[in-house]
């Protein structure tokens, strides 16, 4: 029989080839212990919920809005402190940077007083937290679980070779304490979401809420803690109760506060929001019927025949045309599609004033999106939306880009029906948010809350973002009111010519579905 010998170099390749070939083949760990377990909701005596009565009205649920970043940390750190009974989490995800540790000491703290606490992340940025996953699962009061994770937990190979699963993230956003109070909005945990990092930081809102509208929040929470695509995090690490590891995690616990108290989110630590929310004669909670809307987890499919993912964008969609005088909306990531756009043209038609506040191209994290968005500026303005795009320098005047540190973005999810409806949550409107990711948020039907923020927002606009029209020439311009005077721009203002170049180049190759 004669051998063919092949070159070294083929072998090698061949080598390679089945090497990846055969990590793409594996898959996710079955054999784990998955109990399901639901929210604790036996928390009238604890001390959340004696605070809260005095004020409880039958069907409403008392709100408060989180616009600046020191309180919205400080509110997480501070409910978590007072918290006696159940903490649970549910983020897209949750940096290892100042905020993130400084929530996950709270988190820590609260359990060794006995307190259940349940961590649900997404898998997007889990990557480098095995050993405090590690550490925190010894705890018996700590369970951690991970949405839709990957089965390659160094190379997250799988991302290449298992995209149609892992396109599909899991986006909500909320901590609830003792089933009395919850947070939800745009914000994920990192330093940028709260005004705090040193390079780039994002406008955001989320809100307080007391009540039922916290027994909403637990009831989407459990849906998504019990869930098939949900899988405790020691399928993948195994618990570690050695000193040395715990000792490593109490170190960066100490050295996350000493860094925080001497910067300016010291307030943040010693933050006053749970008594003035609940103090004597508190007038702080604005009080209104509201109801929590989300998408099914990933794979699940509504009673309409909805895909999970679908759920809460059609529910989106029929509300917004409910307008009768306003649509007020404020996005980060503002990708209409052509079914947008005849959206707004409906309601255009019917005397409906629209405004949509989204990033520029100079301070957006996600060029892409901007690409995706442009197309869609000369149709939008033709209809008579009224569109601002954010500053990246607001204290920057003309047309030339701050210093880096100085970058401002975008990250609120918000908008507002007539002043009398006001949606907060993790909804962008983007194709990824209405068909891909699953999201949640929170229908306020508040004209006093939903009045406020679009008059902060509007007051704010002329001197923090551009105005953009068309030209005579149907090209579109971006208006600056600079030192009294109209300025004119002919291109994205504050933006590099990389970045231009950028926004063209995705725009051929983007697939807008993904954005």
């Amino acid at each position: 029989m004669n051998i063919v010998k092949l070159p070294r170099p083929i072998l090698q390749l061949c080598s390679l080839l089945l090497s990846v070939f055969l990590v793409a083949c594996a898959s996710l760990p079955t054999d784990y212990d998955k109990p399901p377990s639901t929210a604790i909701r036996d928390t009238a005596d604890t001390e959340l919920a004696r605070l809260a009565a005095p004020q409880l009205q039958p069907g409403r649920s008392g709100f408060y809005p989180l616009s600046q970043g020191v309180e919205a940390l400080g509110a997480r750190l501070m409910f978590a402190r007072h918290a006696e009974r159940a903490i649970d989490m549910q983020y897209y995800y949750i940096l290892p940077d100042m905020a993130g540790m400084l929530l996950m000491k709270e988190l820590v703290d609260a359990a060794e007083r006995g307190v259940r606490v349940r961590i649900l992340l997404d898998d997007i940025s889990t990557k480098g937290y095995e050993k405090t996953f590690a550490v925190l699962s010894t705890n018996p009061n700590i369970e951690i679980r991970l949405a839709n994770p990957a089965a390659h937990r160094k190379s997250r190979i799988d991302m290449a070779t298992d995209l149609h699963r892992l396109d599909h993230r899991m986006h909500n956003k909320s901590i609830t304490f003792d089933n009395i109070a919850t947070i939800v909005g745009g914000r994920n945990m990192g330093v940028e979401y709260f005004g705090a990092s040193d390079d780039f930081n994002y406008h955001d809102f989320d809100v307080l809420g007391i009540g039922p509208i916290a027994d909403e929040v637990s009831t989407e929470f459990d849906l998504y803690w019990n869930a098939d695509e949900t899988v405790p995090v020691t399928a993948f690490v195994d618990p570690d109760d050695s000193e040395e590891s715990a000792q490593y995690l109490h170190d960066r616990f100490e050295e996350t506060v000493h860094k925080a108290s001497t910067s300016a989110y010291a307030d943040a630590l010693q933050h006053t929001i749970v008594d003035r929310v609940f103090g004597e004669n508190s007038e702080e909670l604005i009080w209104a019927p509201a109801q929590l809307h989300n998408d099914l987890p990933y794979g699940e499919t509504s009673d309409a025949g909805e895909p999970g993912p679908e759920v809460l964008g059609s529910f989106l969609l029929h509300l917004t045309e409910q307008a009768s005088e306003e649509l007020f909306v404020i996005s980060p990531y503002f990708v209409p599609g052509d079914s947008g756009i005849e959206r707004f043209r409906k309601l255009r038609e019917q005397g409906v004033r629209c405004v949509v506040v989204t990033n520029s191209l100079a301070s957006t994290d996600v060029t892409a999106v901007y690409a995706g968005y442009k197309d869609y500026q000369v149709p939008l303005l033709e209809l008579g939306v009224e569109l601002w795009e954010i500053m990246a320098f607001p204290e920057q005047p003309g047309d030339q880009p701050g210093a880096p540190t100085d970058r401002r973005g975008l990250h609120a999810k918000t908008f507002a029906i007539d002043r009398s409806k006001l949606f907060v949550g993790s909804f962008n409107w983007d194709p990824r948010s209405r068909s891909i990711n699953t999201e949640m948020g929170v229908v306020i039907e508040s004209e006093e809350l939903s009045g406020r923020m679009v008059d902060a927002v509007s007051k704010a606009l002329p001197g923090s973002a551009w105005q953009l029209r068309l030209s005579d020439k149907g090209k579109v311009q971006w208006i600056a009111q600079e030192n009294g005077k109209e300025v004119i721009y002919d291109k994205p203002p504050q933006s590099t010519a990389w970045q231009r170049t950028e926004a063209g180049f995705t725009d051929i190759n983007a697939l807008e579905k993904e954005l």
